[in-house]
């Protein structure tokens, strides 16, 4: 993964937790929401669609109860 990959995916991160956080109003949070979804794309653009679909199962399996 690249240095522009692993930042994509940290904001991805970042941005994923503030749209989890209730007090944002419907304007804000859907905001986030467009966020979200460019940096997705941001990312398969960067790692490949395959990849990143992987990455995320890999990561789903990983924090699994």
């Amino acid at each position: 993964m690249t240095n522009y990959a692993s930042e994509l995916i940290s904001q991805l991160i970042d941005t994923n937790w503030e749209i989890s956080k209730p007090h944002h109003d419907k304007v804000v949070r859907n905001a986030l929401i467009t966020q979200y979804h460019s940096l997705v794309e941001k990312i398969k653009d960067e790692m490949g669609e395959a990849d990143f679909n992987n990455f995320m199962e890999q990561g789903k399996k990983m924090f699994a109860k």
